[in-house]
């Protein structure tokens, strides 16, 4: 009903028979219609979605491995059989998210060293205490035994709470990330692995390294923090 109410209008008015109809708006900005022009254009020869392309802006770690010159590679072999447990693929495009899959592993790992403080911090509490009554005093280096893992999370939170904004920048606007990253995970773990050798004699010695330990935990934290948004393709997400 509407096209004939139309057509009656103009064939009663012949003068504007060949006015041209002003186009439909749209809220897109110019580039976008321009992109979507020619997507409907090449829609018969579109790729498929496994070969799409990231629709958001490279971060900044993003752009750093792609300036890469890959001279230090893990082997793909041993990569492949590593990640293997841990591949994440994304629903929309097909492809897997090395980012993602970098997360679950990571924090695969965290789950043995937490439960190494567990173990460590009980121990490293009886120990001070069976030196604090060798000495025949209720404290040992100026902190009751009983207080050793507070004393030692006061200095590691204070410590990150004053260096951390520091490191975030260096994280956020530069493109060290994945060598801090590593630096930390390494040291970390390090800071771990010698407290096996716990011992009444070598307690306090532990100690400091809980301390090292729980801060570049705190700073490796940082540096896998910056890489959420790289977790998705699509920038809506």
């Amino acid at each position: 009903a509407g096209n004939r109410i139309i057509l009656n209008f103009l064939i009663s008015r012949p003068h504007i028979r060949h006015m041209t109809l002003p186009a439909e708006v749209s809220d897109d900005p110019p580039q976008a219609a321009a992109a979507n022009g020619a997507s409907s254009d090449n829609d018969s020869s579109s790729a498929p979605a496994s070969s799409a392309k990231l629709s958001r802006k490279l971060s900044i770690s993003e752009m750093a491995s792609a300036s890469s010159t890959r001279r230090v590679a893990t082997p793909k072999w041993l990569s492949c059989w590593l990640e293997f447990p841990f591949r994440i693929k994304n629903n929309q495009t097909g492809e897997y998210v090395e980012e993602a899959t970098a997360h679950a592993m990571d924090y695969s790992a965290r789950g043995p060293i937490n439960q190494c403080g567990s173990f460590v911090g009980s121990a490293m509490i009886r120990l001070a205490a069976v030196k604090a009554m060798k000495a025949g005093t209720p404290t040992i280096y100026g902190m009751k035994p009983s207080s050793v893992l507070t004393v030692a999370s006061l200095i590691v939170n204070i410590s990150a709470g004053v260096t951390m904004p520091f490191v975030g920048a260096l994280v956020d606007h530069t493109d060290h990330r994945k060598i801090m990253g590593t630096v930390s995970a390494f040291i970390m773990t390090v800071a771990v692995a010698v407290q096996i050798a716990i011992s009444e004699d070598t307690w306090l010695a532990v100690w400091i390294f809980e301390i090292i330990g729980g801060y570049f935990l705190i700073m490796h934290q940082v540096c896998t923090m910056a890489y959420l948004p790289d977790l998705t393709h699509e920038s809506a997400e």
